[in-house]
């Protein structure tokens, strides 16, 4: 497994949160990010309706 880190942008503040993952695919590892980002605004920030965000980068992080 890899850390990644994404970094989003949801309503208007930037935010980064960490994630582990073992997809090479690019479009696949963007998928797990939303599912991270998604678990992250509902149970981080409890915010319980939708919101929209926007995602900057996925980049790997080098230990």
């Amino acid at each position: 497994m890899k850390k990644f880190v994404v970094t989003f942008r949801m309503e208007g503040n930037i935010h980064s949160l960490e994630f582990m993952d073992n997809i090479i695919n690019v479009k696949a590892r963007e998928i797990n990010a939303k599912m991270w980002i998604s678990d992250y605004i509902q149970n981080q920030l409890n915010i319980k309706t939708r919101v929209a965000y926007q995602i900057i980068s996925i980049e790997s992080v080098n230990y």
